[in-house]
């Protein structure tokens, strides 16, 4: 871990292009290799390396987006509810890295990667998660309104993405029908406006 720590920081911050050069070889070498997927929940919960953990999300986004359904449900389901622990956990803690945001962008795309697949089957309470928990934590609550403005933006631009004109059909319909809880939401947080940060009410609008 500590060999894939250094890799990692040397492809992000190193000014010697040769040297950034092995360290990307090296690491699509890693991701390339059918049990790299077997080894991010190691790396997301023990490195402390937001860069190698960022590298870590990157593997499990293309598993999502290749061969999630082939996935085991059980399995599906626990990596579905450990990457959102992740989630709340760092975006509700005060951050203690300056490229926080780097990587919850990043967490945020995987979620919503994997929301397109099961939101309308085995994940139909996504959107009354969000909502609900957005109440309890500012930060959270602004962190869930980037997720439903990627979802919005995955189902309106499909042909940007790998969304089937069937698949994005049935999202929009799944949105309309709990567009209503967003507006709620939205409400809510308006109604509150005087005690919500500038952020908040930015990303809300």
């Amino acid at each position: 871990l500590n060999l894939l720590d250094t890799i990692t920081n040397t492809l992000y911050t190193t000014i010697n292009n040769n040297d950034r050069d092995i360290a990307n070889k090296i690491l699509n070498q890693f991701q390339e290799l059918p049990e790299s997927f077997g080894y991010c929940d190691f790396i997301l919960t023990h490195s402390q390396n937001l860069y190698t953990k960022t590298f870590a999300l990157g593997i499990m986004e293309n598993v999502i987006k290749t061969r999630w359904n082939l996935l085991d449900p059980v399995i599906r389901n626990s990596i579905r509810n450990f990457l959102v622990d992740i989630l709340i956990k760092t975006v509700t803690e005060p951050p203690q890295n300056m490229n926080v945001s780097f990587f919850v962008n990043k967490l945020n795309i995987v979620i919503i990667a994997i929301a397109k697949n099961e939101w309308t089957t085995s994940w139909p309470n996504f959107i009354s998660e969000l909502c609900s928990s957005s109440r309890q934590n500012q930060n959270l609550c602004e962190n869930n309104m980037k997720l439903l403005q990627l979802l919005s933006e995955e189902i309106n631009e499909f042909w940007k993405n790998s969304l089937t004109t069937q698949k994005a059909f049935e999202l929009k319909n799944k949105m309309s029908t709990e567009f209503s809880q967003v507006f709620l939401l939205c409400k809510f947080i308006f109604d509150n406006a005087q005690n919500v940060k500038q952020s908040l009410l930015i990303q809300a609008v």
